[in-house]
């Protein structure tokens, strides 16, 4: 089931630091009904992470196949299904990566930084 779900998600990167999480949707609400997209903005350290989910699969293949190597604001966009990578060739055991979804519009990344800086 966790596949089905991830093959209707995809990483959108390469993008300008311009698009929002308003025009991404924009942009590929056009190929079907998105039903999450989420952009996580640039930290120190840290690259912008932009996410789209579909409603349905088709719509997400239409849309990958539409949208990949698209130029907007003089960059071509990479997008890809969003999988869990099962043959990671670095060591992973030293690392610790938790996604948290879902969030309210008002929580900002340094928030999220201050309540799991204070767990470790």
């Amino acid at each position: 089931m966790m596949i089905k779900m991830l093959l209707k998600v995809f990483y959108v990167g390469h993008l300008h630091p311009k698009v929002s999480e308003e025009l991404l949707s924009e942009l590929f609400s056009k190929y079907g009904e998105i039903t999450s997209c989420k952009v996580f903005p640039e930290t120190p350290g840290q690259r912008s992470i932009r996410f789209v989910e579909f409603k349905k699969r088709d719509d997400a293949d239409h849309a990958r196949a539409a949208m990949n190597e698209r130029r907007i604001f003089d960059k071509n966009i990479v997008v890809r299904f969003a999988t869990n990578k099962s043959n990671q060739k670095r060591d992973l055991s030293n690392d610790f990566h938790i996604f948290v979804g879902d969030l309210s519009p008002e929580i900002q990344p340094t928030d999220l930084a201050k309540s799991f800086s204070s767990i470790w």
